[in-house]
């Protein structure tokens, strides 16, 4: 077993080298004649946006294990497992969300270029978009956290509910500050996405070291929140200082409205049998979604055209 592991770098190595060899295949099609050099007389000025992005990057990773670590050293590591668990499946429901930011970065930074309410508008309809598809994903998980985290990893962490359902308050402060993100990339302002991420780590740290000894996992979950809160009030007005306006309006708050209404229905119908609850908060979801026009009729029928579009893109590339 241990020889096995052995040939694990090499794979990895290989399919590292195969995909370097694809990008490059890739580019020199697109640029004829290609050239790869280094210029180190330019480096300096590539690093003003590149050295930001990478320490916010690397301060991402210290604020996803951050916690983890400080549960590991101030409670037990049980707590820091209860806290793993809740905290993969939160992750899970982010997901989405990358894939469309990245999806939509080329767009909104060309929108920039031309015409910033341009580039407002889409990123608020995207973020609409991922509110209304994941607040019924999130009903769902904090409805179901005990059982769901039993079926995926054990009885032993079917107790890890609450920890789940305190980071899925998280769930609209990240979304939110991912495409506030998103805009400050394309613009770009690398400091202000390094200042931010600066401001929500520290803030995740001081509070998970106050909270953690008392109150564990839990307390974990609640710094995440607050690093979550305290980063999108910062990303907010450093978007509105750059661009005059934030990619935010009535729709996105119609998008987060329904889904509190549909918690309240959960709550208010908690004796009702299972095969009658669901479908009834399901059906006031899919109303209160319409009747605020979060999503409109419009764009629900645009969907298929859509699809159809990029199909026909992709064949005529």
């Amino acid at each position: 077993q241990g020889n096995d592991l052995l040939w694990v770098p090499v794979i990895e190595t290989v399919a590292a080298l195969a995909v370097v060899w694809w990008l490059r295949k890739r580019l020199a099609g697109m640029y004829i004649p290609l050239t790869i050099s280094f210029n180190y007389r330019d480096w300096a000025e590539i690093s003003r946006e590149s050295l930001p992005l990478g320490l916010a990057a690397l301060l991402g990773s210290v604020y996803i294990h951050g916690a983890i670590l400080l549960l590991g050293w101030l409670t037990t590591p049980a707590s820091a497992a209860d806290f793993i668990v809740a905290q993969k499946l939160m992750l899970t429901m982010v997901i989405l969300l990358h894939i469309i930011n990245n999806s939509a970065f080329p767009s909104a930074s060309r929108l920039l270029s031309q015409d910033a309410s341009l580039a407002l508008n889409l990123v608020a309809d995207l973020l609409r978009y991922y509110l209304v598809l994941i607040i019924p994903g999130v009903l769902l998980l904090a409805l179901f956290a005990d059982q769901i985290l039993n079926l995926l990893f054990g009885v032993e962490y079917s107790d890890s509910g609450p920890v789940l359902m305190v980071l899925l308050t998280a769930l609209p402060f990240l979304a939110i500050n991912e495409s506030l993100q998103l805009l400050l990339k394309a613009i770009p302002k690398p400091k202000a996405v390094l200042t931010a991420r600066v401001v929500s780590t520290v803030v995740l740290l001081v509070i998970a070291i106050f909270l953690i000894p008392r109150y564990g996992a839990l307390g974990g979950a609640a710094a995440v929140v607050a690093g979550e809160a305290a980063a999108m009030v910062l990303l907010f007005w450093l978007v509105k200082q750059t661009l005059g306006a934030t990619p935010w309006n009535a729709r996105c708050y119609a998008a987060i409205l329904a889904g509190v209404i549909v918690a309240l229905i959960l709550v208010l119908t908690q004796s009702w049998p299972l095969f009658f609850r669901l479908p009834f908060a399901a059906i006031v979801y899919v109303l209160a979604v319409g009747l605020m026009k979060a999503v409109s009729a419009d764009e629900l029928r645009s969907v298929p055209h859509i699809i159809l579009a990029a199909i026909q893109h992709d064949k005529s590339e």
